[in-house]
């Protein structure tokens, strides 16, 4: 109430002009849907054990729409903690760029 009452008198008119100074004033408290880009920041902490990763990812996972399953695998391998878990996973390098 108090953003209304700090209002200038008669500065609104109608109901639409008061909508709109209302989700002016409020909309930087809204909450935005997490992007892709968001699981780039759950990577696995360095004496986390991979179940309580995994677990903890897919929590993060839950709070982003629509996301590629392809993407997410190559996200989570992407912040593992390197170690054989991830080095098996990413399969073995080529001995040569040809």
């Amino acid at each position: 109430m108090t953003w209304f009452n700090q209002l200038p008198i008669r500065s609104i008119d109608n109901f639409e002009q008061l909508s709109q100074r209302f989700l002016h004033h409020f909309a930087i408290n809204k909450r935005y849907p997490k992007t892709a880009s968001y699981l780039f920041t759950v990577i696995q902490q360095e004496q986390e054990s991979l179940r309580d990763y995994v677990q903890r990812f897919s929590e993060a996972v839950l709070e982003v729409p629509h996301v590629n399953p392809e993407l997410l695998a190559s996200i989570m391998q992407q912040n593992l903690q390197r170690g054989k878990f991830s080095e098996s996973i990413a399969g073995k390098p080529p001995a040569t760029l040809d």
